[in-house]
This record gives C-alpha cells, structure tokens and sequence, in this order.
C-alpha cells in the first residue's frame, strides 16, 4: 500500500562544497576494499594462472602442432572455461557486492515506514527493518551479468587481451621461422598476460639471451631493492591507468634474488673487453715467462697463445647466462606479470563491486518507498594518500559543489570530460554511476537522502 513518510531531525549541516576528506585508514569501507581486493586478486590468478592446465589450452597446442591454422583460429573462438572453474571468481565478486550493499545499509535513513498511516517513525538502527535487495530479482540478474562480463572481459571474449596475445604470439612465431612445436610452447609462457605484457616478457627474454653484449645495466636497477609490500611482494609502481611508471620500465617485475647473477656476468663482460684490449701485453708477459721455463720460442709462442683464449674462454662463459637459467628468468618474470594483472584487475573490480553494491542497495530502497528517488543524492570521494590521481580530484570538485554542495542525484553520471584537463582519445575514461573511474582508482561514493528545502537553496 502506498504510503508517505513524514521526516523530523533532519541534519542541520551542509556537506562542504570541496573534496570530501579522504578515508581514513580505519574506513569501514577502505578494509572491506582491502580484505576484497585481496580475495579476488587470488581469484583471479589462479584462474590466469591454470589457463594452460585446461583442456582448451591442452587442445590449443595439439592444433597449433599439427599445423592446421583454421582449426587453431576456431579453438581461440572458444571459450576456454566452464563454470565450474571460474566459480571461486563469482563467489569473491558477488562477496564484494554483498558488503557493498551492508555498507549502503548504515547510510539509509532511519525511518520504518507504517503502512497506512502516512507517518514514518524513528526506530534505533538494530531494529529497523532494511530493504533486501537480494530479494529483488532484477539485483540478482544484476550480479550474475556483473560477474559474467568479468569473466567474459578476462578470458572469455574472443577479443581479450588474453586471446589477442596468444594470436599475436602465434603470428609472430609463424613469422620468424620457428616450427609448431616451438610455438605451442611459447604460448605457454604468455597465458593469461596481456600483449603489452607478453611483449615485455619476449623483451626481457632477448635481453638476457643478448646479456654477453651489454655494456651496462642501468636500466635494471641492479643492486636496487624493489619497494615491497608489508607481506613482501613487489610493488610495481603504476600510472591511475595501470600502466607502470618506474625508470626501471618492464624489467622492474623480474626476480630480483638474480641481481647478483647479473651483475656478475656484466663484471666479466668488462674483464674480457679489458683483457682483449691487453691482448699484445698480455702475450708478451706469458712470453717471457715461458721462454724463462726453457721453452723454445715456438713453443711460448703458442703457449702465451693457448693462456690467452683459456682466460679469454672462461670470461665468455661468464658473461653469458646458461639457456636453463634463461628459461627459469623468464618463468619467473611471466609470473610476476600475472600478479601484477591480477592485482589490477582485483584493486579495480573489488572498488566497483563495492560501489555497484551500495548503489543497488540505494535503487532497492527508492524501488520500496524507504526513500524518495528524487531527493537522494550522492558525492564523489576521492581515495586516501598517494591513490589519488587529478581526474578523480576534478571529479570531486566538479560535482560535489552541485546543489547546494549534496552532490548530484541517485542515477546521474559522473563525466569526466567536463573537467578542463580531460583528453580525448585513447586515454579517455568513460561517465560512470559511481567508482571507479578507471584502473587501480580506489575512490568511492556517499548517499544522502536530502531534505527538499535544502535542495531549494542552491542556485
């Protein structure tokens, strides 16, 4: 039955029309965020991670042997998961949206609608009934498609990053020359990693394959430990898109346990240049020495000559990195992509599932009459620290001035373009209902269901 709610104790305050405080370290929603983040980073590696233990991959390499390229065109057409196995993805994901729409729930007003008398009374909060948007089927349908167009986003889309790298890893292999069976074994490093990523994999490769030949390794870092996480991964810095942003570039990620290796090999690479330029003095010397032993000249000459290229020979061992070592490099590297896309992927969807959480819980409450859809309103608020980037900052201020400094109503956008730095194109990022915004953004949103006066007294 419809019914009206009469309000009293409205708060006397206004929201500041600047950027709401950044969350504290303590904000419920920050260690949801946290514990979430954490969870489906798991989720997602393992799913990345077991993509070439999977019958698809296992069928993907017999085509790629047999050399039937049509018929390897049309396995990476399919989808490469059942249900089943992206399982443990959807439980984390709608665990998100959950403990979004708890969130929502302490926001709410606290009023018990009385059906039939027109008056809302107060109630205190652990009494008051709440709307249960899992009870409405379209929320529902809404986190089943949520966690669908994830999954479909990793993996299973024809037109993936995932899909695209293993077509670009088999096209290039076919290009070079290499047989079938070498190219159904490359792709195995590459599974689950973006081309952008494969390619840093395939660049990290040539690099210590042409290791003998560098002159210098500053552009490694070698010798620099990599920040690290209290838990003690490694912490690749990285642009609000996702993108890394240390001096050290793509190599950043490799195992840095290895440095000492490396910077070994580079020591000899510098002993042998050295010992070739020396090459007339060091002759002579051995020479001398040899003569000296009662040698004929003849037999010092070769002699000096054999000490020569046995030095010179084991230099060359030295600088150069064994092709098992290589692999294992390698392997090791790949890995740590697949972290660092799965925490992007995790530290990106764990704020949206969040968010989408709290904003379907407040659509549930406008759906049942706890609050009046065209006096909700929402504000955009910004993440604590260094998470912050200048988009999400005009974000703020932009909107969170409107009406009065409440926000922007319920199911308005938040546009990026109308700020004055925004930049069309690639980069561009795409209006929202609500965080994120883009890659690795931790901010999120506040609802507030206002009084109409005080909507009245903005301009």
């Amino acid at each position: 039955m419809p019914f009206a709610l009469h309000r009293t104790g409205l708060p006397s305050y206004k929201l500041s029309t600047t950027i709401a405080k950044a969350a504290a370290p303590d904000d419920p929603f920050e260690r949801l965020a946290t514990r979430a983040e954490r969870e489906l980073a798991r989720a997602v590696y393992d799913l990345l991670s077991g993509l070439p233990d999977t019958a698809w991959a296992r069928e993907l390499r017999r085509r790629i042997r047999s050399g039937d390229w049509q018929a390897v065109n049309e396995q990476l057409t399919q989808a490469p998961y059942s249900p089943e196995q992206y399982r443990a993805l959807a439980e984390a994901v709608t665990r998100a949206l959950q403990q979004g729409t708890e969130l929502a729930l302490a926001d709410l007003p606290p009023i018990s609608p009385q059906v039939g008398t027109g008056v809302g009374i107060y109630l205190p909060p652990d009494l008051i009934p709440r709307p249960n948007v899992w009870a409405n089927p379209a929320a529902v349908q809404f986190a089943q498609r949520y966690t669908y167009d994830l999954v479909r986003h990793l993996i299973d889309d024809p037109q993936t990053p995932t899909r695209q790298t293993l077509a670009v890893v088999i096209s290039e292999g076919l290009q070079a020359g290499h047989n079938p069976r070498r190219v159904a074994q490359a792709i195995d490093a590459v599974m689950g990693l973006t081309p952008h990523q494969a390619k840093a994999v395939a660049s990290f490769r040539a690099a210590l394959e042409g290791w003998g030949e560098r002159q210098s390794a500053d552009d490694w870092g070698l010798g620099q430990r990599p920040s690290q996480a209290p838990g003690g991964a490694q912490i690749a810095p990285v642009d609000e898109r996702g993108r890394l942003t240390d001096p050290a570039k793509m190599f950043r990620l490799r195992d840095f346990r290895q440095d000492g290796f490396l910077q070994r090999a580079l020591q000899a690479g510098e002993q042998q240049r050295a010992h070739r330029a020396n090459r007339q003095q060091f002759l002579e010397r051995e020479l001398t020495v040899a003569l000296q032993r009662g040698q004929t000249p003849a037999e010092a000459r070769r002699t000096a000559l054999a000490q020569f290229k046995a030095v010179d020979d084991k230099l060359g061992q030295q600088r150069t990195i064994p092709p098992a070592k290589i692999d294992k490099m390698v392997e090791a590297y790949a890995r740590k992509w697949l972290k660092h896309r799965a925490s992007t992927i995790a530290r990106t969807e764990s704020i949206r599932a969040l968010n989408a959480g709290k904003f379907m819980q407040w659509q549930a409450a406008v759906a049942d009459g706890t609050v009046d859809g065209r006096l909700v309103y929402k504000r955009w608020i910004v993440s604590p620290g260094e998470r912050t980037c200048p988009t999400c900052n005009g974000i703020a201020r932009h909107y969170n001035a409107m009406n009065n400094g409440w926000g922007i109503q319920l199911e308005q956008l938040f546009d990026p373009s109308v700020l004055a730095s925004y930049k069309p194109g690639r980069s561009a990022m795409e209006p929202a209902l609500y965080p994120p915004l883009h890659p690795n953004c931790r901010c999120t949103a506040i609802y507030r269901e206002v009084h109409p006066n005080m909507i009245g007294l903005a301009a």
